[in-house]
């Protein structure tokens, strides 16, 4: 169980990146100056290096399986997630905790708050997260809730078609409603 872990300590911990790690990301297009500018952004590592394996329901846990790149996921300047990612599966990630459903969701509230901002943009991959040195979103759980809030923004950009298009489907799916009964309560009942 996660739940007590301190995830800026973990996240600290696992951010000493070794010399290959570094020479992969470079490799996949992420510059250091693009680490940087997330760095000082959140005031959280960017990335980190940790042995993990799925565990079900889109989640991982560390401590076994092959070695994944991890990004903390933060709002409001906490870390409440981490989403980890293999370099050569960029596209297939899982969450610590699950509560975290987007990366970049504190650019999103402030993109809210602010009617003069350009719409935010919405990235495919955790790994183009880092390549936009942070700038834009991912949705890491389209199972969420949350993901419907994206219905207030007037304008979203996107990475490409396929994208926006199941940005769309998910956002325009109807909602359960529940049946709603009127009853009166036993002790109105009784007078």
């Amino acid at each position: 169980m996660t739940s007590g872990v301190d995830l800026a300590a973990l996240m600290d911990s696992i951010a000493h990146i070794d010399a290959m790690a570094i020479d992969h990301l470079k490799a996949l297009g992420v510059t250091g100056s693009a680490i940087a500018e997330i760095n000082i952004a959140t005031r959280h590592p960017a990335i980190g290096v940790v042995d993990a394996e799925p565990v079900g329901n889109g989640l991982f846990q560390i401590g076994a399986g092959p070695r994944h790149l991890v990004q903390p996921i933060t709002v409001d300047g906490e870390i409440i997630d981490l989403v980890a990612w293999r370099s050569l599966r960029p596209d297939d990630w899982r969450l610590l905790r699950g509560v975290g459903w987007a990366l970049g969701e504190d650019q999103l509230n402030a993109a809210r708050s602010w009617t003069d901002q350009p719409p935010p943009m919405m990235l495919r991959t955790p790994l183009d997260f880092l390549r936009a040195a942070g700038s834009g979103f991912v949705v890491t759980d389209w199972s969420a809730p949350a993901v419907r809030s994206l219905i207030d923004f007037e304008a979203i950009d996107v990475a490409d078609r396929a994208l926006g298009d199941v940005l769309l489907n998910t956002i325009s799916k109807p909602l359960r409603l529940p049946r709603v009964n009127v009853r009166r309560r036993r002790d109105e009942l009784a007078s």
